[in-house]
């Protein structure tokens, strides 16, 4: 078995490539394109990617601070109104206080009026304990009254 060797045909002038393809595709021109140029739009991606995360955990931190504060708001509130009511009910209180001490001075002060006429024999002096009492009960009210209004 021998072996036949077949020449093959020269190729034309000015061709130069391998047989069975087309010339060769002109060389363009065109920018280098480094790795780094490649990624700076996504270092920018990333950076503000990780600045919208630390704003919505920001918004989210505030959005907590504000409700706690919205709940202690109304805690207040609500202890406001029911030192209010407090107030109002003590000062109805003293209202009944000052009432009954105004009825007990008139039933003293009838007694006195009475003993006071049964007495007549004796001698009269400059101030009676009557008006010393009414004095300092006049006094009382109004100092009850006072507190009574603030």
């Amino acid at each position: 078995m021998t072996l036949e060797v077949k020449e093959l045909p020269p190729l034309p002038e000015g061709n130069s490539h391998a047989p069975g393809r087309g010339p060769p595709l002109p060389l363009k021109s065109r920018k280098l394109i480094t790795k780094e140029l490649a990624t700076e739009p996504d270092r920018q991606l990333q950076k503000l990617r990780k600045e919208c995360i630390r704003l919505r955990q920001k918004i989210d931190h505030l959005e907590g601070e504000k409700s706690e504060k919205e709940v202690q708001i109304q805690d207040l509130l609500s202890q406001n109104e029911s030192y209010r009511l407090e107030l109002v009910e003590q000062k109805r209180l003293v209202g009944r206080v000052a009432e009954t001490i105004t009825l007990a001075f008139r039933d003293f002060q009838e007694i006195t009026d009475q003993n006071h006429k049964r007495h007549v024999h004796s001698p009269p002096s400059q101030a009676s304990p009557t008006a010393d009492i009414y004095i300092a009960y006049e006094e009382m009210v109004s100092t009850w009254s006072d507190s009574s209004r603030e």
